[in-house]
C-alpha cells in the first residue's frame, strides 16, 4: 500500500525560502539594517517566498519535493529590479521594506506559485490576508515624532536601485544651487576626452574641541584653490571628509569654490546622516553614488563623469590600529575594489581613490603596538595589505611629494609624506594618541595598476598659512595624472615637440687631467674596491638563499667618475622579498665584518619606499638596494636566449607590472645604463664630472642633505649640457669646453622658473614638469617612479640662490684661464667663507664620553643636527632682505680642551648671514627675526634627541665675523662615532 504524501502545512516560522541578495550588494543594504532592522545579524538581506514555511521535521523532504519539481519544470533565469520603497504598517510601529519592480515583483510572484503547488498547498496559503507581496526588510520603526518618516527618507535616498547612480548638484549665478536633471549644460571642448586630470582629498576636522570652522574656512578654500590652480587640468575633482551640515553650507556659500568647483554631490538642503560626512566636488558635471560598506556611517562616494572615462571612489575607512579596525578597514577596500572593478564598462573606466584610509603607515607605530600587544602580528602585516598593490598604485609612492620643504634622514619607514603629524601640527596632537605620536600617511590617492595612468605631480597642501595657523588635523594630498591616448590615436612628433635651450658653447683646449690626477683613484685603490665588490658577490650569491641573485654597480663606479673616498652603490636584484633579502643580507654581511674599517650599519630608509644596508667591506662603503623582481631574473638566468641584464631592464613587458617598491630601486640601475648608453663623449663627460664634483666640494656646494648638490644631481645636469651641445655642434667636446659651458649655462639658469630634464626624453616623450611654489629648484629623475622624483627636493630658495653666485664666479675665473683658482681646496674654501659674512649662525656640538655612550648614539644627534640645517635656510629665506648660506661641513677648534670628563668632542655647524638693508634701523629688526628663527631651531633639535645630557651638549647662537676669525676654526675630519 503506497505510502500518502507528507502534509506540507506552511505554518512554521522556524524555516523559510527565501531569494538571498547577492554577497557584492549586501554591505551596502545592511549599512540600513545595522541601524534600524532587529533582525540584522539573524538574516541576511532577502526576499521571502515562504514564510512561515513547513515544519522542521519536514524540511528535507519539501527541498527533495521542490528540487524534483524544478528539475522537471526548470526555471528561466531572471534579474530582480529594487526601485521603490514601502511600508507595513502596524498598531505600534512599522516595517520599512525595498520594493520590487512590477516586472520583477510578477515574476518572484509566479516563481512562487510554482513553488507553493509542488507542495500542495494553495496560494494564499502563509500570507496575511491571501495576498503575496514580495518585499526586502530593512527596518522597523515606531510612530514616535518623525522617525518612520526619516527612516523611509533615508531608504529612499540611499536608492538600492539598479539606477542608482544620481546627478550632481549644479551652482549657476542667479540660481543657486540645483540639482540636475535633464541638464542643457555645455561643457567647454576641451572636457572631451581630456588626457589631464587632478584629484585633490582633505579631511575638514570635525571634532567637537576643533577651531570653529568658520575662522577656518578662508585658510582652507585658499589652499585648496592654491592647489588645484598649479595644474593645466581641465578637470579637477575634490574629494572632503569628515563635513558635517554647518562645514556643507559654508563651503557650498564661498564664492571662489562655487567659481574653481561648481558641481557638487550635495547642495545645501541635503541632509547628512551623520558628523564625518564625505562631500566630493568638481569643475565638470558627474553623477555619484554611494557604495555603503558593512560598519555604521562608513561608505564610499563614488562620482563618474560624463563626458569622461574616469570614476573617482571618496573614502573615510574605519579609524583606529587595532585587530578589528584593520580587519573592517580591508573588508572596506575589498568591497570598494569588488564593485569598482565590477562596473559596466570595467575595460574602459580609469578608477581612482582619495580620501583619509586610516592605514597606520609609521614601523615604529607598528612596531610598538606590537610590543604592546595591541595588535597581532598577522594584524601588522595585513595593515600593509589592505590596499591591494596588485590592483593599486599610490601616487605618492610614484610621484613622490613635490611640495617638501626638507629631504631629512630622521623619519622612520613610512613616516615621509606624513598628512597626520602630532609632532608638527597642534591641531593634529589635540586628538588622543592611542599607541604613539609618530607621523602617519593617512590620506593618500590612489588608481588603478596598468590602466595607462601616470601622476605628474603631486603635493601635500595645507600646511601652516603665513600667521602660522592650522586648518586642520590632516593635510591634504593633491595629484595631477596624466591618462594616455587610445591606442592608435594620432601621433605627431610635432606635436610634442618643444623648443630646447639654445646653449652658447665656450670652447676651450686647456688640458684639465693634471688638475685633477691628484684625486683620482690608483692601480691599488681599483684593484682594493674589485676584491671588495667580489667578496660581496661571494658572499651574498654562493648561498641557496639567494641563488638567483644578481648585483649590478650604480652610480659613480659604473659611471666610471668615483673618487678613493666614493662609495660604492649596488642594486640587488633576485625573486625573494625585500623581507627576506634584507634580514638574510644582513645576517650573512655581519659574518665578514672583522678587520680594520670595516663595519656594518644596518639598514636605513631613504624614504618609505626605498631601503638601503650601509657596510664596509675591506675600507670601501657600500650602499646596498633591492628589488624584487622574479620575472627579470628568470629571463637573466636563461640561457636560452642569453640577453644581457642592461637590455632586461628595459623589457617593458617584464617591468611594468612591478610595484613601486620595486621599481623605485630597478630605476636607479635603468638612469645608470641611460646615461651610460646615450651620453656622447663619454670621456670628456666622465673627466669633466670628476673636475666639477672636486670644485662642488671645494667650494660649500657638494651634499644634498644640506640642500645643495650631489652626485646625481651633478651627472643631471652634466647630462642635459652636454646632450644639448651636441645638438648644436658636431665638434668633438673637449672636457674644457664641457666645464666652461657647464657654468656658462647654469650661472644665469633661472632656477624658480625653469626644470632641468634630460633633452632626448624632453622631446621623444613631451614630458612637462609640474612643480610646486615651494621647490627652489627641480632636477627632473630620468624614470620615474623614484625615491625622489625631485632629486633638488631638498634645495632651498637661498641654496640656490648660492649656487649661482658661485657658478658665477667660476665662470669669471675660466674666461681669465684661472683654472687652477676655480678648482681650488677645501681649505681654502672653507677659510674663505668664514671671512664673506657680516655675522654667523653658530650651531654647537658637544659630546663626551664617546666610547663608553657608543658611537650609534652620537651618528643619532649629528644626523638630527644636520638634517634640520636645511629647515633652517628654509625658515631663514623667509626673511625678507637677507641673504645666507650653510658650510656643509662640521668645523672644530684644534687645540680647544673639551670640559667634562673623558675623551670629548666639540664641533660647530655654520651659516653665514648677512642683511641687505643699508639702515641702522632695517638691520636691527632683520637681527631681531634671525635670533627668533635661530632659537626656534635650538628648541627643535633638542626636542628631537633624546640624548642623556652628561653625554652631549647642543646650543645655537648668533656670533659676529670678528669673534668668528678669532676662533681659528678648521674643517672637522675626526670620526666622532667611532670615538677618533
Amino acid at each position: 500500500m503506497a505510502s500518502s504524501p507528507p502534509d506540507f502545512k506552511l505554518s512554521s516560522t522556524q524555516t523559510a525560502l527565501a531569494l538571498i541578495v547577492p554577497s557584492h550588494l549586501q554591505p551596502e543594504i545592511n549599512a540600513i539594517r545595522k541601524i534600524h532592522d532587529k533582525a540584522y545579524r539573524k538574516w541576511e538581506p532577502h526576499i521571502n517566498i515562504m514564510y512561515p514555511f513547513v515544519d522542521t521535521s519536514l524540511l528535507s523532504s519539501a527541498i527533495t519535493t521542490l528540487h524534483a519539481h524544478l528539475s522537471a519544470n526548470p526555471i528561466s533565469p531572471f534579474s530582480v529590479k529594487i526601485d521603490d520603497v514601502g511600508i507595513f504598517e502596524h498598531t505600534r510601529s512599522a516595517t520599512v521594506f525595498l520594493k520590487p519592480g512590477e516586472e520583477s515583483g510578477e515574476k518572484i510572484c509566479g516563481l512562487r506559485r510554482q513553488l507553493v503547488a509542488a507542495l500542495g498547498r494553495s496560494e494564499g496559503e502563509g500570507t496575511r490576508d491571501g495576498v503575496f507581496r514580495p518585499h526586502l526588510t530593512v527596518g522597523q520603526e515606531g510612530f514616535i515624532g518623525p522617525t518612520k518618516a526619516r527612516l523611509v527618507q533615508k531608504v529612499a535616498e540611499s536608492g538600492f536601485t539598479e539606477t542608482k547612480w544620481r546627478k550632481c548638484y549644479h551652482f549657476s549665478p542667479g540660481i543657486g544651487w540645483k540639482q540636475e536633471h535633464k541638464s542643457n549644460y555645455s561643457p567647454p571642448d576641451e572636457w572631451a576626452n581630456p588626457t589631464k586630470f587632478t584629484i585633490a582629498s582633505y579631511n575638514l576636522m570635525s571634532e567637537p574641541n576643533a577651531p570653529k570652522f568658520s575662522t577656518r574656512l578662508l585658510n582652507i578654500v585658499e589652499a585648496i584653490s592654491k592647489a588645484m590652480l598649479r595644474t593645466t587640468s581641465s578637470t579637477r575633482v575634490l574629494c572632503l571628509q569628515e563635513v558635517d551640515e554647518e562645514m556643507l553650507l559654508l563651503l557650498l556659500r564661498d564664492v571662489n569654490l562655487q567659481e574653481l568647483l561648481p558641481f557638487s554631490t550635495h547642495g545645501p538642503s541635503s541632509l547628512l546622516p551623520s558628523r564625518r560626512n564625505l562631500v566630493t566636488l568638481s569643475n565638470a558635471p558627474f553623477s555619484y553614488y554611494s557604495l555603503q560598506f558593512e560598519e555604521r556611517h562608513k561608505l564610499a562616494l563614488i562620482v563618474s563623469f560624463r563626458d569622461t572615462l574616469v570614476q573617482v571612489a571618496n573614502v573615510h575607512l574605519t579609524r583606529a590600529l587595532t585587530d578589528e579596525a584593520v580587519a573592517a578597514k580591508k573588508r572596506q577596500m575589498e568591497t570598494l575594489t569588488n564593485f569598482l572593478l565590477k562596473s559596466p564598462t570595467p575595460n574602459e573606466e580609469n578608477i581612482f581613490a582619495a580620501g583619509d584610509f586610516n592605514l597606520t603607515t609609521s614601523s615604529k607605530t607598528i612596531e610598538v603596538a606590537l610590543a604592546r600587544k595591541l595588535i597581532t602580528p598577522q594584524t601588522a602585516q595585513c595593515v600593509r595589505e589592505v590596499i591591494d598593490p596588485e590592483v593599486w598604485d599610490d601616487a605618492f609612492l610614484v610621484a613622490g611629494d613635490g611640495n617638501a620643504e626638507i629631504d631629512s634622514e630622521e623619519f622612520y619607514e613610512g613616516e615621509q609624506g606624513a598628512t597626520f603629524d602630532r609632532l608638527t601640527n597642534p591641531l593634529a596632537s589635540m586628538s588622543k594618541v592611542a599607541i604613539d605620536d609618530r607621523p602617519q600617511r593617512y590620506d593618500r590617492i590612489i588608481f588603478q595598476r596598468g590602466r595607462g595612468i601616470h601622476p605628474v605631480g603631486f603635493e601635500i597642501f595645507g600646511r601652516p598659512a603665513e600667521d602660522g595657523t592650522f586648518s586642520s588635523d590632516h593635510y591634504g594630498v593633491c595629484g595631477t595624472f596624466q591618462i594616455e591616448e587610445e591606442k592608435g590615436a594620432s601621433e605627431n612628433p610635432a606635436s610634442v615637440q618643444r623648443s630646447l635651450d639654445n646653449i652658447k658653447i665656450a670652447d676651450d683646449s686647456t688640458d684639465i687631467q693634471p688638475l685633477i690626477k691628484p684625486y683620482l683613484p690608483t692601480a691599488a685603490d681599483r684593484k682594493q674596491r674589485e676584491e671588495a665588490l667580489e667578496l660581496l658577490q661571494r658572499t651574498l650569491c654562493d648561498s641557496k638563499s639567494l641563488a638567483d641573485l644578481v648585483l649590478a654597480p650604480l652610480g659613480s663606479y659604473a659611471m666610471g667618475t668615483y673618487f678613493t673616498d666614493s662609495d660604492i652603490d649596488v642594486l640587488g636584484i633576485a625573486s625573494v622579498s625585500p623581507k627576506q633579502f634584507f634580514n638574510f643580507a644582513t645576517e650573512q654581511l655581519r659574518t665578514i665584518i672583522s678587520g680594520d674599517g670595516e663595519t656594518f650599519k644596518g639598514i636605513h630608509f631613504v624614504n618609505s619606499v626605498v631601503s638601503i644596508i650601509e657596510v664596509s667591506i675591506l675600507g670601501i662603503k657600500f650602499d646596498i638596494q633591492y628589488c624584487q623582481a622574479a620575472d627579470v631574473v628568470k629571463r637573466y638566468h636563461s640561457k636560452t636566449p642569453l640577453t644581457p641584464l642592461e637590455i632586461l631592464i628595459f623589457d617593458t613587458s617584464l617591468i611594468s607590472t612591478l610595484p613601486p617598491s620595486a621599481l623605485c630601486p630597478l630605476n636607479t640601475y635603468r638612469s645608470t645604463i641611460f646615461l651610460l648608453t646615450t651620453l656622447p663623449s663619454l670621456d670628456s663627460y666622465r673627466l669633466s664630472h670628476r673636475f666639477l664634483a672636486l670644485y662642488l666640494k671645494h667650494h660649500g656646494l657638494y651634499s644634498a642633505k644640506f640642500g645643495y648638490l650631489g652626485g646625481i644631481h651633478l651627472s643631471l645636469l652634466l647630462n642635459r649640457v652636454i646632450k644639448l651641445m651636441s645638438l648644436t655642434t658636431s665638434n668633438s667636446l673637449t672636457p674644457a669646453t664641457i666645464i666652461r659651458t657647464f657654468f656658462e649655462y647654469y650661472s644665469t639658469f633661472n632656477w624658480a622658473e625653469n626644470s632641468v630634464l634630460d633633452p632626448e626624453l624632453e622631446v621623444r616623450k613631451g614630458i612637462k614638469v609640474e612643480r610646486t611654489a615651494r621647490e627652489a629648484m627641480v632636477i627632473q629623475a630620468l624614470h620615474l617612479p623614484a625615491a625622489r622624483p625631485n632629486v633638488a627636493a631638498s634645495c632651498t630658495r637661498l641654496s640656490a640662490l648660492s649656487i649661482s653666485s658661485e657658478f658665477a664666479r667660476a665662470k669669471a675665473m675660466l674666461e681669465r684661464g684661472d683654472w687652477g683658482a676655480c678648482l681650488g681646496s677645501n681649505e681654502s674654501g672653507a677659510s674663505e667663507f668664514l671671512t664673506i659674512y657680516g655675522a654667523y649662525v653658530r650651531i654647537s656640538v658637544e659630546a663626551w664620553d664617546i666610547l663608553e655612550a657608543g658611537g650609534e648614539i652620537f651618528r643619532e644627534v649629528v644626523g638630527a643636527v644636520e638634517s634640520r640645517v636645511v629647515r633652517l635656510l628654509v625658515e631663514l629665506g623667509r626673511i625678507g632682505g637677507l641673504e645666507a648660506r650653510a658650510w656643509p661641513e662640521r668645523f672644530w677648534v684644534v687645540d680647544e680642551i673639551t670640559r667634562g670628563r673623558g675623551e670629548g668632542f666639540k664641533g660647530f655647524y655654520m651659516v653665514g648671514v648677512k642683511a641687505r638693508e643699508e639702515s641702522d634701523e632695517k638691520k636691527k629688526l632683520v637681527s631681531g627675526k634671525v635670533m627668533t628663527v635661530v632659537k626656534a631651531f635650538e628648541t627643535s633639535v633638542r626636542q628631537a634627541t633624546s640624548l642623556e645630557e652628561e653625554n652631549m651638549w647642543i646650543g645655537a647662537d648668533v656670533t659676529s665675523r670678528k669673534k668668528v676669525a678669532g676662533l681659528r676654526l678648521t674643517v672637522d675630519r675626526r670620526d666622532w662615532v667611532q670615538g677618533c
